[in-house]
């Protein structure tokens, strides 16, 4: 039996992305006929209900290589309607309303995905805040962002921008990439992937450990993928905006952070996270985004 999955461990960070997609593209006059149009937001869960969790050995290749949201498409285009704003000069009133609003596009996305796959989405607590703050996961720096299982809530640091390029984070869709990225480890957490994964993590040699840890992260940037491509056409996401992204994924690879381009990290090189991030956005299904599978070379 595995052991019971006890203070199940913050997962963190950010997200990556195709080229010929993007919105604002069709012909003069067509009329785009958005998915959901009928759904219903849900108000964020502060209760949610509890973790689907691994009981047995067999759960944990079952959760994690063959889950039955492999075989899920996500709504596309789907509308979503939302405060743009910039880190670095956005009160914090102002980024928790637009993280309120980016939630519920999140939701209108994954909350039928989920659905079609037996399983349940929660809309997650949008948290900001600018100094490092206290949370069920332990302490959280500074300009960070991250998802916590153990209240299924996401945060996000009024500072995140000091840890960004000057060039990346004055551009669009930062926010919304690195909300999607935490979005989609709550995501992983709901299905289960999460938590056989965590199981994984904490039990494992330190050289397996670190590509699981890999192999979660970069999942989360191909989810987070996956819901761009959905809101690209109504968000009006450009080229610009696409090349803005891949840059940011580039940034946050752990070669580029640690300066070391052999170093062997937690979160993936930039190169294998913009990949996975492209992934996303260059399918509907979610299937595409099985990185449990994938040869090693691709989760370095």
């Amino acid at each position: 039996m595995v052991a019971a999955i006890v203070g199940i461990i913050a997962v963190a960070l950010i997200a990556n992305v195709v080229t010929d997609l993007v919105g604002g593209q069709r012909a003069q006059g067509q009329t785009t006929q958005y998915q959901q149009e009928d759904y219903q937001v849900p108000p964020p869960e502060a209760n949610p209900p509890e973790l689907p969790l691994p009981k047995v050995e067999a759960d944990l290749d079952r959760l994690t290589k063959q889950n039955k949201v492999y075989d899920s498409t996500v709504p596309s285009p789907t509308r979503c309607e939302m405060t743009e704003i910039k880190l670095g000069t956005a009160t914090k009133t102002q980024i928790k309303k637009s993280m309120d609003e980016l939630t519920a596009c999140l939701s209108r996305v994954w909350d039928p995905t989920l659905e079609q796959a037996g399983l349940t989405f929660v809309r997650p607590v949008s948290n900001v805040y600018s100094t490092s703050i206290q949370s069920p996961c332990g302490k959280i720096p500074a300009g960070n962002a991250v998802y916590c299982a153990a209240n299924q809530q996401i945060y996000l640091s009024t500072t995140l921008n000091q840890v960004l390029p000057p060039e990346v984070a004055g551009g669009r869709f930062v926010v919304e990439t690195v909300i999607a990225h935490e979005v989609g480890h709550a995501v992983q957490y709901r299905t289960g992937i999460g938590a056989a994964a965590s199981y994984e993590i904490q039990n494992l040699p330190k050289a397996e450990s670190l590509e699981v840890n890999r192999r979660l992260e970069v999942q989360a940037d191909c989810f987070a993928g996956l819901f761009l491509e959905s809101v690209a056409q109504s968000r009006g996401m450009s080229q610009t905006d696409l090349a803005n992204i891949r840059t940011l994924m580039v940034a946050i690879g752990d070669d580029t952070l640690s300066g070391k381009p052999a170093v062997v990290g937690n979160h993936g090189h930039g190169s294998s996270r913009q990949y996975w991030a492209e992934m996303g956005l260059a399918s509907t299904k979610v299937g595409a985004c099985n990185t449990f599978v994938a040869p090693a070379t691709l989760v370095k």
